[in-house]
């Protein structure tokens, strides 16, 4: 464990993902103060390019999370002694594709003088 609050920064990093074109791309800080064991979220925006018929790869993006220090009454008290910074690798599945044509009967029956049919 730590004494006193921590404080992390995060921001994205491109892969094969690119911001702006494939997420919104995020950057912050996180705070946690002494004692609070909570989980904190980062929302990243994805962007759905709907290319189809284009079929574009499945990409990826890191989070990472850098910067990490401990502080009491707003100074450090340099006590973290774990990794510099830690990334995770989000992967983006393609998901477009073509759309879905479909009725609601496979027949119908119309007489010939009526005109028009409506087929549904």
């Amino acid at each position: 464990g730590y004494q006193g609050n921590l404080r992390l920064d995060y921001a994205t990093v491109d892969g094969t993902a690119v911001a702006g074109t494939h997420y919104t791309a995020v950057r912050g800080t996180l705070l946690f103060p002494e004692g609070n064991s909570s989980d904190q979220t980062v929302l990243v925006p994805l962007i759905d390019d709907t290319l189809f018929p284009v079929k574009t790869a499945d990409t990826s993006f890191s989070l990472r999370l850098f910067n990490v220090s401990v502080y009491g009454g707003g100074t450090s008290t340099d006590t973290y002694k774990g990794p510099g910074s830690v990334e995770a690798v989000v992967s983006v599945t393609e998901n477009d594709g073509p759309g879905v044509i479909a009725m609601d009967r496979e027949s119908v029956s119309v007489d010939e003088d009526a005109g028009t049919v409506t087929v549904w």
